[in-house]
């Protein structure tokens, strides 16, 4: 006997036993001799005579007909409960031989070859590889979709108890109810047929309650075996998608030695035909140089193609890794709650998010080349037509060669053109294939963008409430002189200037951005006098215009730039060093940030000079605008310094940023900050 299909039937038989002995209980002896549902016809006939009958009052026969809809309704809930609740029964008890068995299948998994690559040789036609790929590429997109929805269903899964502990509570109450309205005497002179709706009723509600709570019940039991074993389902599906994964990354490698064997020939055909035109007809020449042209584009084309699903996949491995990533946060947060562990890894993790913005730069790259290939194929789809009938084009371009001559050139120029018209076919179905893959990167940045915004939007949520560093301590102090110490040390800032001298320089930029620097200090007077001058005609109704604001506007911006500028300009250039320490990186990152603070600071200060535009063009008091000056200035002396040391040990790796110099860094900042903006707007001499 098939005791795999026995335990299902006897489990399903013992919960409607369960069920019945429920109705059982819950009827009056008029309907315990039965101890079984009414059944459906019964129901039936019933709806139907009270439907037909003439004796009984409308609002009694609406009531009759529905008690017993509302009764067969019930009973056929009671029905799927039990049949749920013996579902689960045989969830628990057969997911252990489940666990087992789709731990055998990972164990072959792990050790087998993708079963799709069984039948192929080196003989195995591209036609015959590329269909074989797609096919591949769909059980693949039929996988991972399968795969998010089964990761959706565990999160449901395991958020089920607490509702499922709500529920039964909600349906013990219920059932409690039901009891005291059963124990109810019948008001006297109710119609038998009324008693008895009621009574059919009541007991299948009881039923169904009573069902509904085994069913929960059970639910809770199998929880557990449930949890694990949809985990193991994801194991299973995810190892078959890291085989079919596999099988794809194969067979594109297949393909692609294929089509450089291919190409290579092309090429060394048409260097042959090249050489072999030399001192013969122009004609034979031009079209021999025009196919190797041709060959060679089909070369560029190929590399791109393989450049092109190398980013893809490595696109595609980072969009799985933060997904992954995602996932075991998630259960983690979940499991542990919030620590200040927790929180650290969280705020490394975030660090180490790849960047959307060169992502979504990429994306215009991509839309070119998409167009250039695009034109491209047209432009050898059209030629391509033109050749289509080899004799006539041959003859068309004999038709300018001297008379006699064209029984000698026909051999070879027909010759030449079959060989063009192979070329334009291998470069248009090039071409599709390069398309097609811009099309999946195009996916597969989608999907890393995707996956990059849900896990930051997740960590944004979860950083904000938990603290990321333990309290500090006496030690933490200790560690602060220290890094102070290190900080200061003379070796470690020569670092920085040896990668700047060895960065080189290369191209316009960096001299251009000298000598922009040296123009505008060497100018700065001469930009103070006309913001002092365009003030002259400001109030003057018959003089004043538009024109003498946008100069002082001009000039402050000009007045502004060189120091940022400069400061920009040696962050930059410290960057190109190639042999640049993890420190000196730190340090250019940190003038390249604390350049742009720097410039809108000095903004302001130019903003608020004598005779400027908050004096003058704006007409501020001069208590304000001097209070900005002095305040803007004392501001940037202190911050700029502060804000340079907190993002160079920010980015530095090498510090620890739990404890020590950058948390002392950062709460100076915000002291800074905090004192500036009171100085400013809070104390007596607030700016008004």
């Amino acid at each position: 006997m098939n005791r795999a299909g026995t335990l299902p039937r006897m489990l399903l038989s013992t919960a409607l036993l369960l069920f019945v002995s429920c109705t059982f209980a819950a009827t009056t002896p008029a309907e315990s001799s039965s101890g079984m549902f009414v059944a459906e016809e019964r129901l039936a006939d019933a709806i139907k005579a009270a439907e037909e009958s003439a004796q009984l009052q409308k609002e009694v026969k609406e009531r009759l007909i529905e008690l017993y809809k509302t009764t067969g309704e019930l009973q056929k809930q009671a029905i799927a409960y039990a049949e749920a609740a013996a579902a689960f029964i045989s969830t628990r008890v057969n997911a252990p031989q489940e666990i087992d068995a789709i731990k055998k299948k990972l164990q072959v998994l792990e050790q087998s070859a993708p079963p799709s690559l069984a039948e192929i040789s080196e003989k195995t036609p591209v036609a015959e590889l590329e269909q074989l790929l797609l096919s591949n590429k769909s059980a693949l997109s039929a996988a991972e979709t399968m795969q998010a929805r089964m990761d959706q269903q565990l999160q449901a899964l395991k958020q089920r108890p607490e509702a499922t502990t709500q529920e039964i509570a909600d349906a013990e109450e219920e059932r409690q109810n039901l009891d005291k309205k059963i124990n109810l005497e019948v008001p006297a002179g109710q119609l038998p047929q009324l008693s008895q709706a009621q009574q059919w009723q009541q007991a299948a509600k009881s039923a169904s309650l009573n069902n509904h709570i085994e069913m929960l019940n059970q639910e809770q039991l199998s929880h557990a075996a449930r949890v694990e074993l949809q985990q193991y389902r994801q194991l299973l599906n995810a190892a078959e998608i890291r085989q079919i994964s596999a099988a794809i990354k194969l067979l594109e490698e297949r393909i692609s030695a294929v089509r450089h064997r291919d190409i290579a020939k092309a090429i060394e055909k048409t260097e042959s035909d090249t050489a072999e035109a030399v001192g013969k007809h122009p004609l034979i020449r031009e079209l021999a140089e025009k196919n190797a042209a041709l060959s060679s584009e089909l070369e560029q084309i190929s590399g791109n193609l393989e450049l092109i699903t190398k980013t893809t996949e490595e696109v595609t491995a980072t969009a799985r890794k933060v997904d992954d990533d995602y996932r075991l946060t998630r259960e983690k947060v979940e499991i542990a709650g919030l620590s200040h562990v927790l929180g650290q890894v969280l705020l490394d993790h975030r660090r180490n998010l790849p960047d959307v913005k060169s992502y979504r730069k990429r994306s215009k790259m991509r839309r070119d080349l998409a167009a250039s290939s695009g034109l491209r194929q047209i432009r050898n789809i059209e030629e391509l037509q033109q050749l289509r009938n080899v004799d006539d084009y041959v003859g068309q371009l004999l038709a300018t060669a001297p008379q006699g001559s064209s029984e000698i050139l026909d051999t070879d120029l027909a010759r030449l053109v079959n060989s063009r018209k192979e070329l334009l076919n291998k470069a248009i179905a090039l071409d599709s294939k390069f398309l097609e893959k811009l099309e999946e990167a195009d996916r597969a940045y989608q999907q890393a963008l995707d996956a990059v915004d849900g896990y930051s939007h997740f960590l944004a949520k979860h950083l904000l409430w938990v603290r990321n560093a333990p309290l500090p301590t006496i030690e933490n102090l200790r560690q602060m002189a220290r890094q102070f110490a290190w900080l200061l040390s003379p070796a470690l800032w020569l670092e920085s200037l040896v990668a700047l001298l060895s960065s080189g320089v290369e191209g316009p930029l960096p001299l251009a951005a000298l000598l922009l620097f040296v123009v505008l200090i060497a100018s700065a007077g001469s930009l103070r006098r006309v913001i002092e001058e365009s003030g002259v005609p400001v109030g003057k109704p018959m003089e004043d215009h538009f024109v003498y604001t946008f100069k002082a506007i001009t000039a402050s911006l000009l007045l502004t730039l060189p120091w940022p500028l400069l400061m920009w300009t040696v962050g930059w250039q410290m960057g190109l060093a190639e042999h640049g320490t993890s420190f000196s990186k730190a340090v250019s990152e940190s003038l390249l940030q604390t350049s742009y603070v720097f410039f809108y600071l000095r903004l302001f200060y130019m903003i608020s000079l004598p005779g400027g535009l908050a004096d003058v063009h704006f007409q501020q008091s001069k208590t304000s605008v001097q209070l900005l000056r002095s305040e803007t200035k004392r501001f940037m002396l202190i911050f700029l310094p502060v804000i340079f040391i907190t993002i160079t040990t920010f980015r530095f790796s090498g510090v620890d940023m739990e404890t020590g110099i950058v948390r002392a860094s950062i709460m100076l900042t915000l002291l800074v900050l905090g004192a500036f903006f009171y100085r400013l707007l809070g104390s007596r001499r607030a700016v008004e």
